[in-house]
Order: structure tokens, then C-alpha cells, then sequence
């Protein structure tokens, strides 16, 4: 598929952008503030700790392949809204917790006792490349130390801004994506200085979209044009808030379905569509409503059989889409189909089984139901439509 015009790859960004920003500010900003709050890190707890600060960095760290794979989700490596041992239980456990432990030991011997801690099977003393989480927890410790935190709730300009993400990046381990995660986490979404939402400037908000959803998601959007993200992130920053361009990982992790649809969306534009199904009126038979009806029941059995442990397996947000919400969905879709189905009204069924599948629960169920191997009204949608087109 062609990319588009320049022109219309511009009109595209400008509704990514709106898109994106609206899904930050109502949902991905709430939510990250409940979570961080839930795991200890308030603003309170970071501005009147330091040991805080230190925590903030070192789990950052360890945000990355392979611990964040292993342990199903950074909310289980965090332990946000988890029960499982995650980084803070371990380092507790190692009394590598607090800034002064870190300190008070040698090198020696906090690589010896990360060595024995593991998420998964993997051990956390380093990660698969080239990270010695000795070094990073030291580094964290000093940084935390140094009056940084009075540093960070006092950024506001571009160069203070700039000044801090370069001093998360300088300690190892961190990297530059994970520096703009610790800025957007601590200074954006925590809050915990003055800075505002248009303070920050691209350069410190650009390099999260190296994140691994977020890369992903801009990989879909390049079919558009090579340069839409790129676009996108500097109306986002004209708009007041740079860091939406984050909602490309939140998008991703959560309702990938949405990108995609929106990709799809502008790739067909100019194209001739077909007269949709609800204009055409099929003959009513009792025999085809059966067997169109079989297939729902075969799609609310399967959402019936899901539990929470392979969502949560999966890493998908208990917040945004449940085994019991699937259930409910699948259960709504067979009890109102069946009334279309007793008086053969097969071009009903189909009426209602598009109408669902086009609702922002059915996208959402649906493409749950995929991540876990599922039938979904998604997947039977061929087989459905062949079936009652006789």
C-alpha cells in the first residue's frame, strides 16, 4: 500500500494527534498516578524521601527485557495491584532497598546477593545485554543523594528539563528511553515539581517512542508515511503536553485494535466500499439462523472458559478488560441474537453481529479474546457472513 500524499498524511496526524492526547490525558495519566500511588510512590513520598527517588530509578531499570517479559508486566515487576514478588520484594529481601544499604556495601558483595535473586529464571544481577545492576544501584543511591530531588522539583525551563533527563541517563543501565519514562513518571504524570504539561520540550518526550509498544505502534502508523509519528509528536508538543506521544504504548499494550483500525481507515480512503450488509435483505430461514446461531454459542463458550490468570498472563490490564467483562460481553451477544434467530431472521443476525462487532466492547473483547487464542466475533466474522449469504 502507497504511503500518503504529504498533505493527507498531515490530516492524519493531526487526528492521531487528537486521539492520542485525549487517550493520555483521560486515561493513561489517572491511571499511572493510581498505580505509582498504590506501589508508595506519591508526591509526597518522593519529594519528603530520597530513598523514594532511588526506588523511582532502580525499578526503572529493571523495566526492560527480560524481567518486565517474565514477570508478566511491569505492574507485576512493580507490583502494582500484584500480589507476585516483584523488584521491591526481592531488594528488600537483599536489604538493597534504600539509597544508604546501597551505599554502605561493596560492589562485591551486591552483585552476590543480586545474583541469587531472580524474576523468572534470570537473576538480577544483569540483564541480557549489557547492564551490571551493581553499578546501577550505586549510581541511583549517589544520584538520589545529591540533592537531585530539589533539582527535579525545580526544572521548569527547556534546559532544566534537558539537564534532568541527561542526569538519569547518565547513571548505568538507564539509557535514554528509559530516562524520558523517569522524567514523564516523576516530573509529568507524579507531578511532583512546577513544571506543567507544555514545559516539556520534544527532545526529552521524543525518545520514549523507542519503547518497545510504542515502537511497534509506530512501525503500524510508517505504512502511512515514514514520518506520521514524527508529525504527530510535534502537534502534540504545539498542543501543550509532548508527552501524549507515551498513549502509543498505552494504545499498543491495551486496545491495539485502534491503531490498526485507523491505519486500515486511511489506507482505504478514495476506495469504493461495498453497500454495507444492513442494506441488503436476506430471506428469512430457520435453518441458516440455526446454524449461525451455533457459532455464537461456540464464541460465548470460549469467552466463558477465560480466566484471569491468561489475561493477566498476557500482561492485559485487569482495569481495562476482565475475564468477567468477556464473559458478560459474550453472554450480552448470545441472549440478544436469539430472538433474531427463533423467527429465522437471519439478515437481523447479521445486522446485530456487525453492530456489535463495530462497538468499542466488541473491538475491545474481541481483540482480547485473540491474545489469548480465543474465537472471537472478530475471527468467525468470515464464516458468519458466508453462512448467511446462503
Amino acid at each position: 500500500m502507497a504511503e500518503l500524499s504529504k498533505h493527507m498524511a498531515a490530516i492524519a496526524a493531526e487526528l492521531l494527534a487528537d486521539k492520542l492526547l485525549k487517550t493520555y490525558q483521560s486515561e493513561q495519566v489517572p491511571q499511572s498516578r493510581d498505580n505509582f500511588a498504590q506501589a508508595g510512590f506519591t508526591r509526597e513520598a518522593i519529594i519528603s524521601d530520597s530513598n523514594a527517588l532511588y526506588r523511582m530509578i532502580v525499578v526503572a531499570a529493571y523495566d526492560r527485557q527480560p524481567f518486565s517479559q517474565l514477570a508478566g508486566g511491569f505492574e507485576n515487576l512493580r507490583e502494582m495491584n500484584s500480589t507476585a514478588d516483584g523488584i521491591p520484594t526481592l531488594l528488600q529481601r537483599a536489604s538493597l532497598w534504600s539509597a544508604s544499604d546501597a551505599l554502605a556495601e561493596s560492589e562485591e558483595i551486591i552483585e552476590r546477593r543480586l545474583s541469587r535473586l531472580t524474576i523468572g529464571n534470570h537473576s538480577l544481577d544483569r540483564d541480557d545485554k549489557f547492564t551490571k545492576y551493581t553499578k546501577t544501584l550505586i549510581a541511583a543511591a549517589r544520584l538520589a543523594g545529591t540533592g537531585f530531588g530539589e533539582r527535579l522539583r525545580s526544572a521548569k525551563s527547556v534546559k532544566e528539563l534537558n539537564v534532568a533527563f541527561d542526569e538519569f541517563d547518565a547513571v548505568h543501565g538507564i539509557g535514554e528511553t528509559i530516562a524520558s519514562k523517569l522524567v514523564k513518571y516523576i516530573l509529568r504524570e507524579v507531578a511532583i515539581g512546577s513544571a506543567q504539561p507544555a514545559d516539556f520540550p520534544l527532545s526529552v518526550a521524543w525518545p520514549i517512542t523507542q519503547e518497545y509498544h510504542a515502537a511497534i505502534s509506530g512501525e503500524t502508523l510508517a505504512s502511512l508515511g515514514q514520518d506520521i509519528v514524527a508529525l504527530t509528536a510535534g502537534l502534540l508538543c504545539a498542543r501543550g503536553d509532548a508527552y501524549a506521544i507515551d498513549a502509543l504504548f498505552y494504545l499498543h499494550r491495551h486496545r491495539a485494535w485502534e491503531l490498526e483500525e485507523f491505519v486500515k481507515d486511511w489506507q482505504g480512503f478514495g476506495s469504493v466500499s461495498r453497500p454495507p450488509h444492513e442494506l441488503v435483505q436476506i430471506p428469512r430461514s430457520r435453518g441458516i439462523a440455526d446454524r449461525l446461531m451455533a457459532i455464537i454459542e461456540e464464541i460465548k463458550k470460549d469467552g466463558e472458559s477465560v480466566t484471569q490468570f491468561e489475561l493477566d498472563a498476557k500482561g492485559l490490564d485487569r482495569k481495562v478488560i476482565s475475564a468477567a467483562r468477556i464473559a458478560k460481553s459474550c453472554q450480552f451477544l448470545y441472549s440478544n441474537m436469539g430472538p433474531h434467530a427463533a423467527t429465522g431472521d437471519v439478515s437481523g443476525m447479521l445486522r446485530f453481529y456487525e453492530s456489535c462487532l463495530r462497538s468499542e466492547d466488541g473491538k475491545l473483547v474481541g481483540w482480547a479474546l485473540n491474545q489469548v487464542g480465543r474465537k472471537s466475533m472478530e475471527s468467525e466474522y468470515e464464516r458468519f457472513r458466508s453462512i448467511a449469504a446462503g
